[in-house]
């Protein structure tokens, strides 16, 4: 719940709306989180103090005045940014945005923009029949007639084919969340490594705290605009599994190939993985 002493009520009375769309969930705002109760209040809280920003949906860049909206320190919030930001995206004017809501909208506005020219493509049709010239009644019969034929087809054509509003509604269901689309590129990192050590699922799962990791980095690399990022975290697993010493060739005879623990433990050990790719050439492989 929100801290005391927040308003679901704006200034001057009127209500506080939220940004959802019909069918949403939680975790369409909030990503799939794996981590404690702790972090899903703090979105939750951010959430709702987006509600009455400038745009809706929307929180400035500033991790202080988050720390005060949630009753943490600031350290604590910096530190988990890309954990609690796992749903929203940096916009153009340094803001905070749902990510959701954002491709909601813009989705919305492409299907409005089509409808708009399918309107605008019938009233200009309509507007010259009516000024049209007088023609012979012969060739005014077979006008007539191919105008018949036309809509015909297009009420054929109309009962085999969705229409824009059934289209609308099944794009926007179909359409895939935050959430999905970072666990697709969690999977992509996932079976890489497997593929890269000679493993399967049954000899090496992909365990909570080892999907946790993969997400960890791939976060860290969007906000360093490392894209697409999975191919990053890629490059330094290819760089892990090509250095010698990580992969046995030390005094203890012993590899080091962990994904978890020893290849993207930290956005510091990530980031040195990522140096010795492009030292390697692996990068531009």
């Amino acid at each position: 719940m929100p801290r005391k002493g927040y308003s679901p009520q704006f200034e001057d009375g009127r209500l506080n709306y939220f940004p959802v769309w019909i069918g949403d969930t939680l975790r369409h705002y909030t990503g799939e989180l794996d981590y404690d109760a702790e972090i899903l209040g703090i979105q939750v809280v951010l959430w709702c103090y987006s509600a009455d920003q400038d745009p809706p949906g929307t929180l400035p860049n500033n991790p202080n005045k988050w720390a005060r909206w949630t009753g943490k320190e600031a350290w604590y919030i910096k530190e988990r940014m890309p954990v609690i930001t796992s749903s929203w995206a940096l916009n153009d004017n340094n803001r905070w945005e749902i990510q959701r809501i954002m491709s909601q909208a813009r989705r919305a506005v492409d299907i409005s923009g089509k409808r708009k020219a399918a309107r605008m493509s019938r009233d200009s049709t309509h507007e010259g029949t009516q000024h049209g010239t007088s023609v012979p009644t012969s060739v005014r019969d077979t006008i007539s007639n191919a105008n018949a034929n036309t809509r015909s087809n297009t009420k054929a054509k109309e009962n085999s084919q969705p229409s824009i509003e059934g289209l609308s509604s099944a794009t926007a269901s179909d359409l895939p969340s935050p959430s999905e689309i970072l666990n697709r590129k969690i999977g992509i990192v996932y079976k890489h490594y497997l593929t890269a050590r000679g493993l399967d699922e049954t000899t090496y799962a992909l365990t909570p705290t080892r999907k946790q990791k993969i997400r960890s980095r791939l976060l860290e690399a969007k906000r360093r605009k490392l894209l697409p990022e999975e191919k990053y975290l890629c490059y330094a697993i290819d760089a892990c599994l090509s250095d010698k010493f990580y992969t046995g060739s030390n005094d203890r005879n012993r590899a080091y190939l962990d994904l978890a623990k020893h290849i993207l433990p930290t956005e510091e050990k990530f980031e040195e993985w990522l140096h010795e790719a492009g030292a390697k050439g692996i990068i531009d492989q």
